[in-house]
């Protein structure tokens, strides 16, 4: 394919201004979402019997994933950083579940990554794909641009 990148190109461009507002963002939606699902949590413990460390454990699990997210969130604001991965769409595929849930896998090569469903369709095999997301915090996407590949020319339809 003339023109296309054939490898997998990783850079590090710096944060435009919304980019990191939306990852300043997390600084107070983590905060918050941790809290109320501490607090649920803790309310499920004073109704059950006798099941008190496993909700403890519960807790501790889910409020250090927690502060993992709220350093993740600090040292990509610190190091002013985007992840721009660019590579050729090699294969696409849709692995059924459960009625209401499939799982959308894009392969780059040998690496693969999950999309949603409305990024799935977007791409097809041998389009140029450019990921724009957080450095470090996980799932935090900016933006997806697919440069379409060009349809291979028929001689028989060239005049």
């Amino acid at each position: 394919m003339s023109g296309q990148k054939a490898h997998l190109q990783i850079t590090y461009p710096t944060l435009n201004k919304i980019e990191r507002s939306k990852i300043k963002l997390g600084l107070y939606v983590v905060p918050v979402f941790a809290i109320l699902i501490a607090g649920l949590i803790a309310f499920m413990a004073s109704l059950s019997n006798g099941s008190v460390w496993f909700i403890v454990l519960l807790v501790l699990g889910f409020e250090g994933y927690m502060v993992y997210l709220i350093r993740c969130i600090r040292r990509d604001l610190k190091d002013n950083e985007k992840k721009v991965t660019s590579a050729l769409l090699t294969d696409k595929k849709i692995i059924r579940r459960y009625k209401s849930y499939d799982t959308y896998i894009w392969y780059f090569g040998k690496k693969r990554r999950h999309v949603w469903q409305h990024q799935y369709y977007v791409a097809r095999k041998g389009d140029q794909v450019e990921i724009h997301e957080a450095k470090r915090v996980p799932n935090m996407v900016f933006e997806i641009k697919v440069t379409k590949a060009e349809a291979p020319s028929d001689p028989f339809f060239d005049y």
